[in-house]
């Protein structure tokens, strides 16, 4: 009986290290993307703030910052023909 609690401990404890595992691994993952995203962030408001000048203000700059994957993904597609008021519509 004793043999096999200490099997059955085992198995447990490989069980609990390989979910572990997998949800550091996700972690990591998530991590990635969000910082990839951030990336994209910044690089779009470096363009968009050179095509623009001041009318790239820091109200667009912040709605860029806070916009989600989607609206990032809008307007890297159309980064170099994008309007101000485009621009806008996309971060309503």
């Amino acid at each position: 009986m004793e043999k096999v609690a200490k099997e059955g401990s085992v198995e447990r404890g490989e069980l609990i290290m390989s979910i572990a595992e997998k949800l550091r691994e996700e972690g990591i993952k998530k991590g990635i993307e969000k910082g990839k995203l951030e990336g994209e962030k910044e690089l779009a408001i470096e363009i968009l703030n050179q095509r623009f000048g001041k009318g790239f203000d820091k109200e667009l700059e912040e709605k860029i910052k806070k916009a989600n994957e989607e609206e990032i993904n809008k307007i890297k597609k159309n980064i170099l023909k994008i309007t101000l008021d485009e621009l806008k519509e996309i971060l309503k």
